[in-house]
């Protein structure tokens, strides 16, 4: 055991002799003790026969990493002390409710912890491994692109999503039913049809009720639903776990109507886009719906808006978010105007 401890460090020693990516370094360079975990997974892939592509999409992985973080929840009671949620297994949205008030139970926000510090090489290491196992194992996603699989079916979270094994969770649940769904030659829209009438979460509006922005897939299990953000963001890690290349798309102010909206789409077989608003709804009417701005959830971050966010954070969040791309011309017949805005209050608009 101690050779192999020895050799381990000896290994891990050459990896960091060995060049790489700009982004990867930097990464690397901020992980803190964490980096060993990152260099063993890279070492992973460089020692295997033919995952040079495995490689680049871990290293793909690792550029992004440093702008992510897990938000943790947690429930309590009164005496701030914590209960597990798995103790209370509800029938429905409206016993949770009873049993959240009886019970004087809280959602309660913990700190952002960097995923750059936390993740572990065996988490990185099987999240590439599935997402390739579906990528080249089944029709409705194998046309995807490298860049495509990169920004559609790889990646580990949205955002500030729990690190969990969301991937593995799904994949394995539905793997016999994927089988199948090949072998009759279903496209990408039967499945992803055939996955949403699997689940019938209950969309829960009161943000009272559920009062926290991330929800992993157990917790959303439990509760029995959640609002059409946690639906929406459980629905991209169910069928990217499945091999559709799932979007989460928001309005993030309607029209018509106080409020946003989140919901998902994805582009089929023929490159036409095809959007299910929630897991438990699909394909609405959509000539009553006024929509100023629909954006995109992207897991790749977009270096040139980076500053622009950082400069207009306090009055444009929404249209200088280095991860939202302005999807609207897909939705909606759009047009470009130009305003002359007067500002006399000196700031920055």
């Amino acid at each position: 055991m101690k050779f192999h401890k020895y050799f381990l460090i000896v290994i891990i020693g050459i990896t960091r002799c060995t060049p790489y990516p700009e982004g990867v370094m930097t990464a690397l360079e901020h992980s803190g003790d964490n980096r060993q975990e990152l260099e063993k997974a890279i070492f992973f892939f460089k020692t295997k026969e033919d995952n040079e592509l495995k490689l680049r999409a871990l290293y793909f992985l690792v550029e992004q990493i440093p702008y992510y973080s897990t938000l943790n929840y947690r429930f309590v009671n009164e005496n701030n002390e914590e209960i597990p949620l798995s103790e209370w297994n509800y029938v429905n949205v409206v016993e949770a409710r009873e049993q959240l008030a009886k019970n004087r139970l809280y959602f309660q926000k913990g700190d952002a912890i960097s995923d750059l510090t936390t993740v572990t090489s065996d988490y990185l290491i099987k999240n590439v491994d599935l997402a390739f196992e579906v990528w080249q194992n089944y029709p409705w996603c194998s046309n995807l692109n490298f860049d495509q699989f990169c920004k559609y079916i790889l990646p580990h979270k949205l955002n500030g999503d729990p690190l969990n094994n969301w991937r593995e969770y799904y994949y394995n649940k539905h793997k016999n039913d994927l089988d199948s769904l090949k072998m009759i030659g279903a496209t990408r829209e039967q499945v992803c049809t055939w996955l949403i009438d699997r689940y019938a979460w209950d969309w829960i509006r009161s943000a009272s009720i559920i009062p926290v922005e991330y929800l992993s897939y157990d917790k959303i299990k439990i509760i029995g639903g959640g609002s059409c953000d946690h639906l929406s963001r459980n629905q991209v890690q169910l069928m990217r776990a499945c091999g559709i290349p799932m979007n989460m798309d928001i309005i993030p102010y309607h029209g018509r109507l106080n409020g946003g909206h989140s919901f998902t789409s994805f582009y089929d077989e023929n490159n036409v886009l095809v959007s299910f608003y929630s897991s438990n709804e699909k394909g609405p009417d959509r000539s009553e719906w006024r929509a100023p701005k629909v954006l995109r959830y992207n897991f790749a971050i977009d270096y040139e808006k980076l500053n622009d966010y950082h400069a207009r954070r306090n009055s444009s969040v929404f249209l200088s978010n280095p991860f939202l791309e302005d999807v609207t011309t897909q939705y909606f017949t759009s047009a470009d105007i130009s305003l002359n805005l007067e500002n006399n209050k000196g700031e920055q608009i």
